[in-house]
């Protein structure tokens, strides 16, 4: 199966999904088969720290994370996101809005969550706290 049909699949899946009983009209971005950079952290990772404490520590500018060089040229925001989100075990969604914007960096070993606040306040984006059936998600939006 190519990946446009699964990526159209998938949306339907989620979209069904949402009208069965999510509060919120969003487009929750999962993994698609072989492409590794869309893999999701894996479950037995439990999240660095929570989504409330990171929404925190964004806020106060007080930036705790492991330190990681990012190096993204032209790269979809969303991608470089989820890649924070792989090594955090955080879980971002992102509005229709976030889509298609795009990153080029170069941040050689800052925290990861110094380099999130950066790519958010460089694209003018926020982010918020969602919870849908249960799961909590960081939602990327435009402010």
């Amino acid at each position: 199966m190519n990946m446009k049909r699964t990526f159209w699949i998938f949306s339907l899946i989620v979209l069904l999904g949402m009208a069965l009983g999510a509060q919120e009209n969003l487009k929750v971005i999962g993994s698609l088969p072989n492409n590794p950079c869309l893999q999701p952290a894996q479950a037995a990772q439990p999240p660095v720290m929570t989504p409330e404490q990171l929404l925190l520590n964004l806020k106060n500018e007080q930036f705790t994370g492991e330190p990681y060089d990012f190096n993204f040229e032209d790269t979809n925001l969303s991608d470089a996101i989820r890649f924070l989100g792989r090594i955090t075990g955080l879980r971002f969604a992102f509005s229709d809005s976030a889509l298609g914007v795009k990153l080029t960096c170069e941040l050689m070993q800052i925290p990861w969550d110094k380099a999130l606040s950066i790519f958010l306040k460089s694209n003018r984006l926020w982010v918020y706290i969602l919870t849908s059936n249960g799961v909590t998600y960081l939602f990327v939006d435009c402010r």
